[in-house]
C-alpha cells in the first residue's frame, strides 16, 4: 500500500484549523467593521461524510468569531476548541476526551501555530498554500488551497484509504440520497 493510504488508514480522528484551512485565509470587513469569511462548500461536505464514515472531527482555532460557531454548527461538528493560543493544550484535552493516541490524529494546518501539534499526529496535511515552515514538516501537502477544497481532499484521501469513500460516493449515485 501506498504510505500516504496507510498512514491515513490509521486515522480516527481529523483535526483542523480555521483560518487559512477551512477558510481561505482572508478577512473581509464591511464598513460597520463586521468581519466576514468564506467556507467552501465542498471542504463542509467532506467533513460531514468523514463523520458519517465514522471518523470523527475536531477543530482547534486561536480565532473567536461567532460565524466560525454557526459554520461548525452546521457541520455537527461536536469538538471545537476555540481561542486557544497553545493549541498543544487544546490537543490534550482532545486526546483525553477521545482516548487516542498521538498517532491515530490527522491534523489539517497552513500556518506557524499548527506546527506544535502537526508534530505530534500520526498524518500532519499542510494545505497547498501554507507557510512555508508548516509544508516542510507535513506528511503530505494538498493540491488544493486552503478555503479552496483542501480539506475535502484529505477527507476523500482519509475515507480512501479506509475503504469508505465508494460507500459515501454511492449514497449521492443512487436515489438513497434523503431529500
Amino acid at each position: 500500500m501506498n504510505p500516504l493510504l496507510e498512514k491515513a488508514k490509521n486515522i480516527r480522528a481529523l483535526i483542523i484549523d480555521i483560518d487559512g484551512v477551512l477558510t481561505d485565509g482572508y478577512l473581509n470587513y464591511n464598513a460597520d467593521g463586521v468581519a466576514s469569511l468564506r467556507f467552501h462548500i465542498r471542504d463542509g461536505l467532506g467533513l460531514v461524510l468523514l463523520q458519517n464514515s465514522g471518523v470523527p472531527v475536531a477543530v482547534i482555532t486561536t480565532a473567536n468569531r461567532d460565524i466560525i460557531d454557526k459554520r461548525l454548527s452546521d457541520l455537527n461538528i461536536q469538538h471545537y476548541y476555540k481561542a486557544y493560543r497553545n493549541k498543544i493544550l487544546a490537543f490534550e484535552k482532545l486526546r483525553e476526551k477521545l482516548n487516542l493516541e498521538p498517532e491515530q490524529f490527522a491534523y489539517i494546518g497552513d500556518d506557524l501555530p499548527d506546527i506544535a501539534v502537526m508534530q505530534q499526529v500520526g498524518f500532519s496535511i499542510a494545505v497547498g498554500d501554507a507557510n512555508n515552515a508548516v509544508r516542510e514538516i507535513a506528511d503530505w501537502t494538498t493540491e488544493a488551497n486552503g478555503g479552496a477544497g483542501a480539506v475535502r481532499e484529505a477527507c476523500d484521501l482519509i475515507m480512501q484509504a479506509q475503504g469508505t469513500l465508494e460507500t459515501a460516493l454511492t449514497r449521492f449515485k443512487t436515489d438513497a440520497y434523503e431529500k
